[in-house]
């Protein structure tokens, strides 16, 4: 399914296949999205709620993003809004946002290699019982579990956090 606009709220509640959405300036609301997801905004807020497995590739412009239960790849960029993302990966996650902070909230058994790194922030943290690695400066890399799909995160200039539930 693919839906198209140029400004207007979106929103899709259940869809069985893969689904697709391209706006210039509205806010994108996907509910139970049972497939693979595309979007791209300019100036929209995306929150989507994954229901089953299935790749992520969201963008926006001046936005924030908030996804829930991916389970599967993720590429995830803004540039100038918050990321928030919940599930656990199965192939490999890029999470990049300009200037604010990226969440990661991981599946308690989740398991993957963790890259994360903020340009002028010190506070990147990771909260999670399985985790080992090491932490520098604006930096931590390591596994979480017995480590997995690569988990990339970056911010020139907000904060990141990743815990497990």
């Amino acid at each position: 399914m693919t839906v198209t606009t140029g400004s207007g709220a979106v929103l899709v509640d259940g869809a069985g296949g893969a689904l697709a959405v391209e706006t210039s300036s509205s806010a994108v609301t996907l509910r139970r999205v049972a497939s693979s997801l595309r979007v791209r905004t300019q100036s929209g807020a995306v929150n989507a709620a994954l229901a089953g497995q299935g790749d992520v590739d969201v963008v926006t412009g001046s936005s924030a993003i908030r996804l829930s239960g991916v389970r599967g790849g993720a590429t995830v960029a803004t540039q100038s809004g918050r990321i928030t993302i919940d599930g656990s990966p199965t192939r490999e996650w890029a999470l990049t946002t300009g200037s604010s902070n990226v969440e990661v909230n991981l599946e308690r058994a989740a398991a993957l290699q963790l890259d994360a790194a903020s340009g002028s922030s010190t506070n990147v943290r990771v909260v999670h019982p399985a985790f080992k690695g090491t932490s520098e400066k604006g930096r931590i890399s390591g596994a979480i579990g017995i480590g997995g799909p690569p988990v990339r995160i970056t911010t020139r200039s907000g904060q990141i956090h990743v815990q497990g539930s």
